[in-house]
């Protein structure tokens, strides 16, 4: 029986009394129409709290089972987490004050390479990598912060910690005597704005944690040392779902449809030759004759069925030779595609970046499908990833004041730069970005800031290279200072003694 509040199942039902003329009324939409088509299609109206209340402790297990032994589920949430971050989104100080931002970058860098509190990451990218396969696999990651006493010697006096989504118990739902109501785990005060975080102090799925007084015990985190990444695909939604729930079902049973025809064939190979006699090639009278031998009985004499790689099967007065043909799994291969297609739509990623199969795709249907996909990267970055990426740089920033490392009134501006996505045709990739940059559609900024490089750090490198090559009075042909694009030298370009070719009379560009 469900607690009070969350109904396991409401189904929509309509008054025709309740409803103006309603001998007269129709429902003009075929969805929400009676009849044979919409007969059985079980559509009730829960809340998105209640469709989670029962639903996420099965989706999740169901998830974890899948990425641990289904190769294609494994690969969604591995493509799908490289994607998100990459080798990082790696943060950048944005102050105002050129010295101060390298302060605080500095800072930053110390900071990072001590910020897991379990020790199991090495860097910030592989936090980041950790926290997005949590929030793929579980529909969670749950970030805590904990501020250090001093004695640990930390220049900043604080580090992050990852939790599974298990820690915070789903079905925890109770009124507290203060006014407060927790749901689903999560504590609201009387402006139903979240005050705390009712977590177990230990993984419930720690199987020897039963032995241990107090395992299961939970313990209340004020939230805001508690930040959750999750996508709230429906107003109200305070849980989130693992991102391949959509082909949970499908990815099970198309992995248990391979298995089995994976043992058929095993079966069918097992056995590659059969003797028999000429009477036993056609139908045998006698059901004794096909008996095979030797046979194998258990204690109680049955017979042990077994099949193995390489026998052969004699039969009774055996004359002649057989050898099996293996019959063909008719529209294996189709069937298999179909359904990959569909797993790739259901966890919005593409039929080649699930299935690896590149066979029938070219240069134009490869990057539509990639602008989509990328696309959408973009947005779970941009709405999820980054805004919890810039609450552990403002966390950072405000103990780091306290340690006395920055000034007091520090700004927290911060600029994170994703890692660059990778083109499919870099010389094509490169003419169009200099097509649109001449055109104004696109500045050099934009263009710089997508390779997930910082633009003033891309414009000092340049200096530094060009004022590295005019003191060693180099020319090369990629300079634009220099020559123009087929290698010639500007007619404009500065001196360089001892190297400068004389100018081309028969340039066009120099005219």
């Amino acid at each position: 029986m469900a607690p009070r509040g969350y109904p396991v199942r409401i189904e929509p039902t309509v008054n025709a009394t309740l409803l103006p003329n309603a001998p007269q009324a129709t429902r003009t939409y075929d969805a929400a129409k009676p009849g044979r088509a919409t007969a059985g299609w079980r559509r009730p109206w829960t809340s998105a709290r209640s469709e989670t209340y029962l639903a996420l402790p099965w989706l999740r297990a169901s998830s974890h089972d899948l990425v641990r032994n289904d190769p294609h589920s494994a690969k969604i949430i591995g493509t799908l987490a490289t994607d998100l971050v990459g080798t990082g989104i790696m943060p950048k100080a944005n102050t105002g004050n050129k010295r101060l931002n390298k302060k605080v970058d500095e800072i930053a860098k110390a900071f990072f390479a001590n910020m897991d509190a379990d020790g199991v990451t090495a860097n910030y990218a592989g936090f980041q990598l950790l926290a997005a396969r949590s929030f793929l696999e579980s529909g969670e990651a749950i970030l805590r912060r904990y501020i250090r006493p001093s004695r640990m010697g930390l220049k900043v006096p604080l580090q992050f910690s990852l939790l599974e989504s298990e820690f915070l118990d789903n079905l925890y739902n109770t009124a507290l005597p203060s006014g407060h109501r927790v749901i689903q785990g999560i504590e609201f005060d009387a402006d139903n704005i979240r005050s705390r975080y009712h977590l177990f102090k230990e993984h419930p799925g720690d199987t020897y944690m039963g032995s241990i007084e107090g395992s299961f015990e939970r313990i209340p985190v004020l939230a805001e040392d508690i930040r959750i990444i999750y996508e709230p695909q429906r107003p109200g939604q305070i849980r989130g779902v693992p991102w391949i729930t959509p082909i949970l079902l499908r990815a099970k049973q198309l992995s248990d449809y391979e298995d089995a025809e994976r043992q058929r064939k095993q079966i069918e190979s097992s056995i590659p030759a059969i003797v028999r006699s000429q009477e036993q090639s056609g139908e045998a009278s006698d059901p004794g004759i096909t008996s095979l031998f030797p046979t194998v009985t258990d204690v109680d004499g049955h017979i042990i069925e077994r099949v193995e790689p390489g026998m052969i099967a004699y039969l009774r007065n055996a004359t002649e030779v057989d050898f099996p043909k293996p019959a063909d799994a008719m529209g294996y291969g189709p069937f298999k595609r179909s359904e990959l297609q569909s797993m790739a739509a259901g966890a919005r990623s593409t039929y080649e970046l699930v299935s690896g199969d590149l066979s029938q795709t070219n240069f134009s249907s490869i990057q539509a499908g990639l602008l989509t996909y990328r696309g959408m990267i973009d947005v779970i970055r941009a709405t999820m990833i980054v805004p919890r990426l810039e609450w552990i740089w403002g966390c950072m920033i405000d103990m780091a004041i306290v340690a006395g490392s920055l000034p007091e009134n520090t700004p927290k501006g911060v600029e994170h730069h994703a890692p660059p996505w990778l083109p499919v045709d870099p010389q094509k990739q490169a003419e169009a970005n200099l097509i649109m940059i001449r055109s104004g559609e696109k500045s050099l900024r934009e263009v710089v800031m997508a390779r997930g490089k910082d633009f003033d750090d891309h414009l000092d490198e340049i200096e530094a290279a060009n004022k590295a090559l005019d003191r060693r009075k180099m020319i090369l042909d990629s300079d634009p200072r220099r020559v123009d694009k087929r290698g010639v030298e500007q007619q404009n370009a500065a001196n360089v003694k001892g190297n400068a070719p004389p100018p081309s009379e028969d340039d066009p560009d120099q005219a």
